[in-house]
């Protein structure tokens, strides 16, 4: 439709600096810096309607590292963590502030670690070990029922 997709500059045959990415009806979508193919520095992810940020990731050579954080709807932190070359975690927690969940990351992969959600009282609710597709719950500092999804 003639709209430009993504805007690079290229040096050597490779992205180098400022990208910016748009949808087919010219809307930002995220921009941030790359270098030789890879994320660098902070990027930025907006909503496709009313191109508020919906997320803020900071890389180094393609792996999350330094401050991220993911909005909700309303501009709200939704989720964030602190990151060093791909490996941290992101906490979400609700509007009073309490953790509701803990996804720990390594490698810029979620699969490699345990996700952790609690209930109001702080008490661990679940722990789902991605790698291992495990599901256990626990009440009242008990397990109560465990399941494998293998």
């Amino acid at each position: 439709n003639g709209q430009i997709q993504y805007d690079l500059i290229f040096k050597n045959d490779k992205p180098e600096g400022q990208y910016k990415e748009y949808l087919e009806n010219g809307t930002l979508i995220a921009d941030g810096t790359m270098h030789e193919w890879k994320f660098s520095g902070m990027r930025k992810i907006y909503n496709e309607y009313d191109s508020t940020i919906t997320a803020i990731y900071n890389f180094k050579e393609d792996l999350f590292h330094g401050h991220i954080v993911i909005f909700d709807k309303n501009g709200s932190i939704k989720k964030e963590g602190d990151f060093t070359e791909g490996t941290g975690q992101l906490i979400t927690k609700d509007s009073l502030g309490r953790i509701l969940c803990i996804e720990p990351y390594i490698n810029n992969n979620q699969e490699n670690g345990n996700e952790i959600h609690y209930t109001y009282n702080a008490r661990i609710n679940s722990l789902m070990s991605c790698s291992r597709c495990l599901l256990e719950r626990y009440y009242r500092n008990s397990i109560i029922a465990t399941k494998n999804f293998i």
